[in-house]
């Protein structure tokens, strides 16, 4: 096999990230059960854009939704989430277009999506999917193991969203190395594990889950749980961790296009 590089695993932020000009919710949990809350929610400026009261059930659970004004594309606000006497939250609004400072080098590379929904959801960050013939960004919901192997081995990126199943077989040929980053976006919490060894390579996911990046010798696969395709649309979550893991191929494909000039 070569040498497999582990890179252990990472929490996404415990902060809430949504998305402004739409209404948003996210459930607290932990806090005192039947019991009424005051908040307030401020921006980091001191600006108040929200208060009111939220009363908790049996669970100690509760659940806030908030809608601020549409916000211009790619841009921010930090606001805090307060609930007196000691309970605050880190909350980041987002844009509609969480990959707005992308734009550029994602029409450069090209972006392409096999299935309406994915279209749906590209066309719906202010994003113009590319032909499956001009894109170096592959994104699918349905394809082989034997087409993901080609796609690999052409140098393509491929952000894989999962089926149902709660474990992926990816292909194991020249993988360089693994990194895994769990994410929860609801109540129940995330377990990623993986199984490598002679015989096999089983990706496995439970509760949100979240997303596995595979560094190949010549492509990247990324694989999104299928939990976290449920919420693609309704929070940036998803968007702002695939960012992270595309930025890389971005620069190197720029790069490379500079040096052909």
């Amino acid at each position: 096999m070569g040498c497999l590089m582990w890179l252990g695993m990472s929490l996404a932020a415990a902060d809430f990230n949504l998305y402004g000009g739409r209404p948003q919710s996210i459930t607290l949990q932990k806090l005192v059960a039947n019991q009424d809350y005051s908040w307030e929610l401020r921006t980091s400026n001191g600006r108040i854009m929200g208060s009111g009261q939220i009363k908790t059930g049996e669970d100690g659970s509760g659940q806030l939704t908030f809608e601020l004004p549409k916000l211009e594309p790619g841009t921010s606000v930090n606001c805090k989430l307060e609930l007196p006497p000691d309970r605050s939250y880190g909350i980041t609004f987002y844009s509609r277009e969480p990959l707005n400072e992308l734009a550029a080098a994602l029409s450069e590379a090209g972006i392409y999506a096999d299935s309406t929904g994915l279209k749906k959801s590209v066309t719906a960050i202010g994003l113009v999917p590319a032909e499956r013939e001009q894109a170096k960004i592959y994104l699918l919901a349905d394809t082989a193991e034997r087409e993901l192997s080609a796609l690999l081995a052409a140098g393509k990126t491929v952000i894989y969203f999962a089926g149902g199943d709660n474990e992926l077989s990816p292909p194991r040929e020249k993988l360089r190395e693994i990194s895994l980053e769990m994410v929860s976006v609801a109540k129940k919490s995330p377990r990623l594990s993986v199984i490598y060894n002679k015989k096999e390579f089983i990706i496995g996911y439970e509760g949100d889950a979240g997303v596995a990046d595979l560094h190949y010798w010549s492509g990247h696969l990324i694989v999104v749980a299928p939990q976290l395709r449920a919420v693609l649309d309704a929070t940036p979550e998803v968007w702002l961790i695939l960012k992270t893991k595309i930025e890389g191929d971005l620069k190197k494909w720029s790069k490379e296009s500079s040096s052909e000039r």
